[in-house]
């Protein structure tokens, strides 16, 4: 009985290793955990590598931002004439 103790606390620290590794691909935790718990961390871990990391969105451009501050500007600028005609 203590081996199947054993067993499944090695179980999920290895699946608690998988989820970190997870997580620090920019995964989420919890599901990549019950992922590993449930089906085996091997195929879980190897599913992972196979996923890699996850891309992030990419900032802003310049062009972008100069638009945006261009539009607010502009905004501004026909609520003062609406109110001033």
């Amino acid at each position: 009985m203590i081996e199947f103790f054993f067993v499944l606390i090695c179980w999920a620290g290895f699946a608690i290793l998988v989820a970190k590794a997870a997580e620090s691909r920019g995964r989420d935790f919890g599901s990549w955990f019950v992922l590993a718990f449930f089906v085996s961390p091997l195929v879980a871990g190897f599913a992972l590598l196979l996923y890699g990391t996850k891309e992030k969105p990419a900032p802003p451009s310049l062009e972008m931002q100069a638009l945006k501050t261009h539009e607010a500007e502009l905004e501004l600028e026909i609520e003062k004439l609406k109110h001033a005609g």
